[in-house]
C-alpha cells in the first residue's frame, strides 16, 4: 500500500515539474518539450526487443550464407 502511495505522490510531484518545465521550454529548440515521465522515477519506458537474427532477416540486410569448410576424409 506504501508502493501506490509513494507513486501517487511521484504522479503528482511529476505532474507539476513537467508543468514548470513546459512553461520554461524554448519551442524553437527543436526538442520535444519534456512531459510527466521526464520526471517520474517508477516510469520506465519499455524497451524494444530485437527481432532474432534469422538467416532470412541476415539475408534482406545482405549478409551472405557462408559455407563450413569441411575437411578431407584421406
Amino acid at each position: 500500500m506504501s508502493e501506490g502511495r509513494q507513486h501517487e505522490n511521484w504522479t503528482h510531484t511529476a505532474s507539476l515539474m513537467a508543468m514548470h518545465a513546459q512553461i520554461h521550454h524554448d519551442a524553437e529548440s527543436g526538442e520535444a518539450p519534456p512531459t510527466m515521465y521526464t520526471f517520474h522515477p517508477f516510469y520506465e519506458t519499455p524497451k524494444q526487443e530485437l527481432p532474432e537474427a534469422t538467416p532470412d532477416i541476415l539475408m534482406a540486410f545482405g549478409f551472405r550464407p557462408i559455407k563450413p569448410e569441411v575437411p578431407d576424409g584421406g
